[in-house]
């Protein structure tokens, strides 16, 4: 009877241990959580940014904890979408770091005599300018004239995926350090075509890969003796044809 109720008297000790242990625990708590969210030491005094031009934000001075950084990254997204995210993290104890990344320029296009940079998922990154783009290729197509154009704008036009593949494929196969920035004209599928060197590149609808190896390794080594004759180089054929200058 005494071991049973010494048993009693035990359970009932640890437990209200085990109690006051818990509410030391969130008095803890809560005292640390009181003292990260209303310490000076945590309000904001820097933002850092990555970026040349000034952004309005209304940070500085709370608490660095109390910013939704998912939430300002998603906000200053929108706001800039020529670029292609902007990553926001807290620097303890007193700083939010902001950085945009960019998008990389993958052509330009000429609207209302006004030319403009393009990248692979097809957004306005840069412009408008009156000249040329340099090292930039020129995409020719059939654009709508009234096309409203602006920075952070998705862009449509006839067989615009094509020349996102073939302009990266180009890339790939390092044309642009080796040849003179092509023009890339794409008025119709099948006669999608590009300039190199003042030759006509005629090469059609992809995939590229193959016809662009065969141009690379095969002709262009093959006749670097007259390539100054060559008129142009038909690649949409299973044998490739080479017409020369009259």
């Amino acid at each position: 009877m005494k071991k049973g109720k010494l048993k009693k008297i035990k359970v009932i000790s640890l437990s209200i241990l085990l109690i006051l242990l818990i509410l030391i625990l969130v008095f803890l708590f809560i005292k640390l959580k009181n003292f990260f969210l209303e310490s000076p030491l945590f309000r904001i005094k820097r933002i850092k940014t990555n970026l040349s031009e000034d952004i309005s934000l209304s940070f500085l001075g709370k608490n660095i904890f109390s910013v939704d950084i998912k939430a300002v990254s998603s906000q200053l997204t929108q706001s800039y979408p020529q670029y292609k995210e902007v990553v926001v993290k807290r620097v303890f104890p007193d700083t939010l770091s902001i950085e945009f990344i960019k998008r990389l320029p993958l052509f330009q296009i000429k609207v209302k005599d006004r030319f403009w940079i393009v990248d692979e998922e097809l957004i306005v990154i840069s412009g408008p300018q009156e000249e040329e783009f340099a090292h930039i290729p020129l995409v020719n197509s059939s654009l709508n004239r009234n096309l409203e154009i602006y920075l952070g704008k998705e862009i449509f036009f006839p067989y615009a995926k094509e020349i996102v593949s073939l302009i990266k494929e180009l890339k790939t196969k390092n044309f642009f350090k080796d040849f003179e920035i092509p023009s890339i004209f794409s008025y119709t599928l099948n006669d999608i075509h590009f300039n190199l060197n003042k030759i006509d590149i005629r090469i059609g609808p992809p995939p590229y890969k193959r016809k662009l190896k065969i141009l690379k390794e095969m002709i262009l080594p093959r006749f670097y003796e007259e390539l100054e004759r060559i008129a142009y180089i038909d690649l949409r054929f299973k044998d490739p044809v080479i017409g020369y200058r009259r």
